[in-house]
């Protein structure tokens, strides 16, 4: 799928949720991309979390147990991975690349489509 596509969901799913479930989202989401950035691999990210604590770090920010964020985040990304899928199925992608290339012929070496996105 298209990563505009993507990007334009997750925000309409994080949209639906409360406004601390989507903040617990997007701070853990950012700490995550911001030190994959500079790590190599995933045994790297996995000895800088531990040596930072920095989920430890959003759960005491939230006043909850480190177990209790991690539930909240694998409880988020599955509502998330469930409602991107269902979004997915309703996309629907008509080719139009021949049709404008008659009409105009400064368009024949790109691709035309039309896309409907779903509302919900």
């Amino acid at each position: 799928m298209n990563d505009y596509l993507d990007k334009l969901f997750l925000r309409r799913i994080l949209n639906e949720f409360s406004e601390k479930d989507r903040l617990i989202y997007r701070m853990v989401i950012k700490m995550e991309d911001k030190l994959t950035e500079s790590i190599l691999t995933a045994e790297q990210y996995m000895i800088q979390v531990k040596k930072y604590s920095l989920h430890e770090e959003i759960a005491k920010h939230f006043n909850m147990p480190l177990f209790e964020l991690l539930e909240v985040m694998k409880e988020l990304e599955g509502k998330i991975h469930k409602k991107l899928k269902e979004m997915h199925a309703k996309v629907l992608w008509v080719d139009y690349t021949e049709i404008i290339s008659r009409m105009d012929k400064d368009s024949r070496n790109k691709k035309w489509f039309y896309v409907t996105i779903p509302s919900n």
